[in-house]
């Protein structure tokens, strides 16, 4: 018959529960083997990732043991051999150990928990190992995860990592153009100094031909007061001769209207005369037609009285 011990301490020797100090500082240095593995997974990446595979194969296999070995009868000679002492009510049992070790590691507190007293029966000392054994495959389960964690976390630190080397990659190129860029400003700084040089001999000479563009300044402004002044007259002048303009046109009205007045005066007059002469022409001939009757009465009295002389001769 397979005992629980016998099966245990052929899975690993490190889970020997109870009152052996060896078994428990190897179970105690196995999880310290764990958290250093946690704190150095960032520096050895390569290495501690198959340790820890191969350490959550050992798990899965301690685990299935574990598990084949809850299904045996244990009697209270098997509890003394694996290294169970009964212990009286109020000591620390299995589980309370293993959160001591564990910390928020370990998954809550499973509600059957019982402690194992000098005076319990076999079933409950087997209740209290399967107990024990469903926490400790809980914690296994939870360390599983947590490397799984660790090994995703790992995995996103290689990709950094790379992403990284791509980008160191860039920084040769990077400096490159940096230098050109360096040169052309070196460049630029260099002609900007040659052009303050130009800049300064430009206001030497203008700082030289300051007096003599004074003096010419000084000329100019007299000869454009000269020439304020001759507008001024001009504009005097042209002031006066509007004036005389105006005037002139005001004239021309005045003319303008004594020429219509005179005209139409005329056009009365020459309306008068004609109307004068016309009676005046009418009076003549009247005067025309008598003084030829007049004039041919006389010549018949004439020729009445020649002939009355003649035919008296």
């Amino acid at each position: 018959m397979t005992t629980l011990s016998t099966l245990i301490g052929a899975s690993h020797p490190s889970f020997g529960l109870g009152g052996s100090a060896g078994a428990k500082s190897g179970f105690w240095k196995r999880i310290g083997g764990v958290f250093r593995w946690r704190r150095n997974s960032a520096a050895e990446l390569g290495s501690e990732r198959s340790t820890a595979e191969s350490e959550a194969n050992d798990e899965q296999t301690e685990v299935a043991v574990a598990a084949a070995a809850m299904n045996k009868v244990v009697d209270d000679d098997e509890l003394d051999a694996l290294g169970f002492e009964l212990q009286p009510h109020g000591a620390h049992t299995i589980d309370e150990d293993l959160d001591a070790g564990f910390g928020d590691l370990l998954p809550p507190e499973p509600p059957s928990r019982r402690q194992v007293r000098t005076n319990s029966k076999p079933d409950s000392a087997v209740d209290e190992v399967r107990a024990g054994m469903s926490a400790l495959a809980s914690l296994l389960t939870g360390i599983q995860q947590h490397m799984e964690k660790q090994d995703a976390r790992q995995e996103e630190l290689a990709e950094r990592q790379r992403e990284v080397v791509a980008c160191l990659s860039h920084l040769p190129m990077a400096s490159a153009i940096q230098n050109e860029s360096l040169s052309a400003i070196r460049e630029q700084i260099t002609q900007g100094v040659a052009t303050q040089t130009r800049l300064c001999s430009a206001l030497e000479r203008l700082g030289g031909l300051q007096e003599t563009t004074g003096d010419a300044l000084t000329s100019i402004t007299r000869r454009i007061d000269q020439m304020d002044a001759r507008d001024a007259n001009f504009a005097s002048s042209m002031e006066k001769v509007c004036d005389a303009m105006q005037t002139v046109s005001r004239a021309s009205e005045t003319g303008a209207i004594v020429l219509e007045r005179v005209r139409n005066t005329l056009a009365s007059q020459q309306d008068g005369i004609s109307t004068t002469l016309d009676k005046h022409q009418n009076r003549f001939n009247a005067l025309m037609a008598v003084a030829i009757a007049v004039s041919v009465a006389a010549l018949a009295v004439v020729a009445g009285v020649g002939y009355l002389v003649l035919s008296k001769l």
